[in-house]
C-alpha cells in the first residue's frame, strides 16, 4: 500500500524538468547550480517572530537523502546534464517528503533534509484512526523516494542520455534545537541536533535506508521486519 501515485510524481518531475530543458542546451554552455535554504519551514517556527539568541528544544525525526558520487558524476557528465539532473531529482524528493507530511528545511548539495513531527491525517490499512507515527512517515517516505528514482527520475534522465542517479537515506530520532541566527536584515531559523548529523552521515548507502535504533523502536512490526540489524546498532533496508 502506498499514498504515493508514481504517475503524479512523474507529472511533477516532467513539469519542472521540461522548463529546465527548454532553457538548457545540452551540448554547450556552463550552467551554475543554485540552491535556496528552506529552514524557515521548521514546523511551528517563524523567523520573523523569533528573537535572536533564543532557542527552543523539541523532538523530531530527522530525514536526510543524498546522492552517491555526485561530485565525480558532475565532472563526468558536465554542467548541462548536471543542471538537468538537479531539476529532475528535486521536484521528486520535495513532492514525496511533503506528501508524507514532512517539512523540507534544506536542500544541501544534491540532497534533501527534512523533519517529521506529529501526524493526524495519514493512516495505514483500514483503521482510519491508526495514524502513522513520525518515524513511520519518515521510513515510508524514504522507501517511496528510492523507488521513485528508479521508476520515474532515471527513465526521464535516460531520455536525454543522462546517467542514472543513486541515493541513500538516513533517519534518526532525537532532540532538535531551533534558533534564529543572522543579522537584522538577513536571518533564518536553523535546526541543530545530533539526530540531524547522524541522519546526514548515515545517508551514505546505495539504494539503502539506514535508521537508528531510536527510530526502529518506534515503527510498527511490519516495518521492523523489513530491516536488518547492523553491528553499529543501526538498521538497514535495501530497496
Amino acid at each position: 500500500m502506498s499514498i504515493i501515485n508514481m504517475n503524479q510524481v512523474k507529472q511533477k518531475v516532467e513539469e519542472k524538468y521540461s522548463i529546465a530543458r527548454a532553457n538548457c542546451v545540452l551540448e554547450k554552455g556552463a550552467i551554475l547550480k543554485e540552491y535556496a535554504a528552506l529552514s524557515n519551514n521548521i514546523p511551528n517556527y517563524d523567523a520573523e517572530k523569533m528573537k535572536f539568541g533564543t532557542y527552543n528544544k523539541e523532538k523530531y525525526v530527522a530525514f536526510f537523502a543524498d546522492m552517491r558520487s555526485s561530485t565525480e558524476r558532475a565532472v563526468e557528465i558536465g554542467p548541462a546534464k548536471t543542471f538537468l539532473t538537479i531539476h529532475a531529482i528535486m521536484p521528486a524528493m520535495i513532492y514525496i517528503v511533503e506528501s508524507y507530511k514532512g517539512y523540507v528545511i534544506d536542500l544541501p548539495g544534491d540532497g534533501v533534509m527534512a523533519l517529521f513531527k506529529n501526524n493526524n491525517s495519514i493512516y495505514w490499512g483500514e483503521n482510519t484512526t491508526n495514524y502513522l507515527k513520525p518515524e513511520e512517515l519518515a521510513v515510508r517516505c524514504g522507501q517511496e523516494m528510492l523507488r521513485a528514482f528508479d521508476k520515474v527520475v532515471n527513465p526521464i534522465l535516460a531520455n536525454d542520455d543522462i546517467p542514472p542517479v543513486s541515493f541513500g537515506v538516513g533517519i534518526d530520532t532525537g532532540s532538535v534545537i531551533v534558533t534564529k541566527t543572522g543579522t537584522d536584515n538577513t536571518f533564518d531559523t536553523k535546526a541543530i541536533g545530533t539526530c540531524i548529523n547522524n541522519a546526514a552521515k548515515k545517508s551514505n548507502g546505495i539504494k539503502q535506508i539506514t535508521i537508528s535504533s531510536d527510530t526502529y523502536n518506534k515503527v510498527c512490526e511490519n516495518l521492523k521486519n523489513q530491516f536488518t540489524h547492523r553491528a553499529d546498532n543501526w538498521y538497514v533496508q535495501n530497496i
